[in-house]
């Protein structure tokens, strides 16, 4: 995968705290970086999707759900 630098700010806190899970991990904050990007995108992606589909089954079943909630 084809790598492009780019620059941001983060919270002095954070940061050492990534520079002490780097060392720590021995992986390198880019790397580090980059999966929680990475993951953060797929995360709030994924969930809209998930909250939609969900209150679709809560609408579609809403009788039976209140029968068993008795």
């Amino acid at each position: 995968m084809k790598q492009t630098k780019f620059s941001t700010l983060v919270d002095e806190k954070v940061l050492q705290e990534l520079k002490q899970h780097s060392a720590e991990s021995g992986k390198s904050i880019s790397w580090l970086v980059s999966e929680a990007v990475a993951e953060y995108l797929v995360r709030t992606r994924t969930r809209p999707a998930f909250v939609s589909a969900m209150d679709d089954v809560l609408d579609r079943h809403a009788d039976l759900l209140k029968r068993l909630a008795k």
